[in-house]
């Protein structure tokens, strides 16, 4: 019985534990105060989940991209040069524009360095590159990429490099990209984690008043990083621009939300109260008693470094 019952306890809280970072202010007091130490394994755990619908979704992409004969149409286009500005020329000037063909002879592939108009059959190519960005057409319409937010700028493009790469991961297996897809997640939310508990802990100290220490504000923010997470799966399946930077502070905003009503219910109950609401026989109070509502009176905690998570 046990062989059965631990995939389906790991499984359930696979599923609640996000669910309740999204919006549960007491399980966070669990997260602070008795879930030491569960801040990397939750993101990991975190990130082999999210990766799983990302990893179906490129597979479908690309093999979309192969049907079309990509790898083979990106060998064809003309050697160019990616500006500093992000702007791409051919070395041959008399190749800023061509049409690439798959071989059913449907174009396919539009190469058009100097963004020249296009007719209705051309615009209804599958990937245009134009001097500043290219664009694919997807179910949802076209998604547009400019190169200098993917390619290395004040560089040489080398088709038949790019064909060979392109090959290579048009040619992965699912596991395979789940593992790329994992290690791409996990990364960008362990720094977005670290970034936003570098800020909530100043904000804290400014705002606030309050002192907690690195480890706990870093372990609310790897859980407060399921909401930034779920929105970057999303644009997979909806595209739509979210700014780096909202997503960077989405962590700080919960943590800050969470540590201000934190701070008014320990000064409403008292520590005392705070401790039997909670069942935190472990919670330190700088300069308070147990008995009190606060260290200084007044219906407030004190100030600075009232407890250690």
């Amino acid at each position: 019985m046990l062989e059965g019952f631990v995939p389906l306890v790991l499984a359930r809280q696979l599923l609640i534990t996000p669910l309740q970072a999204l919006y549960s202010r007491r399980f966070y007091i669990d997260v602070l105060l008795r879930l030491r130490g569960s801040g990397l394994k939750y993101l990991i755990l975190l990130c082999v989940v999210l990766a799983v619908p990302v990893a179906l979704r490129s597979m479908t992409a690309l093999s979309l991209l192969k049907s079309l004969e990509i790898p083979a149409l990106i060998g064809q286009i003309p050697q160019s040069y990616l500006s500093q500005s992000g702007v791409l020329t051919p070395n041959d000037s008399a190749q800023s524009f061509k049409e690439l063909k798959n071989s059913q002879g449907r174009v396919v592939m539009i190469y058009n360095s100097e963004d020249a108009a296009l007719d209705e059959d051309q615009s209804q190519a599958a990937v245009i590159l134009n001097s500043r960005s290219f664009t694919v057409r997807g179910t949802s319409g076209r998604n547009e990429f400019p190169y200098s937010a993917l390619f290395r700028t004040g560089s040489t493009f080398e088709p038949y490099a790019a064909a060979t790469l392109l090959d290579s991961v048009l040619n992965m297996s699912f596991m395979g990209m789940w593992g790329v897809l994992t290690m791409w997640l996990f990364a960008v939310l362990t720094f977005n984690a670290l970034i936003s508990a570098l800020c909530g802990r100043l904000l804290m100290l400014l705002m606030l008043r309050m002192r907690v220490n690195f480890g706990g504000v870093f372990r609310l923010c790897a859980y407060a990083s399921t909401l930034p997470g779920l929105i970057m799966v999303a644009q997979t399946y909806v595209f739509v621009q979210v700014p780096y930077a909202f997503l960077l502070l989405l962590p700080c905003i919960y943590v800050l939300m969470f540590m201000a009503g934190f701070k008014k219910e320990l000064g409403m109950l008292g520590v005392a109260g705070f401790k039997a609401k909670y069942g935190l026989n472990n919670l330190k109070v700088a300069g308070g008693k147990d008995g009190d509502r606060t260290s200084s009176g007044g219906g407030q905690p004190p100030s600075r470094g009232f407890f250690e998570a």
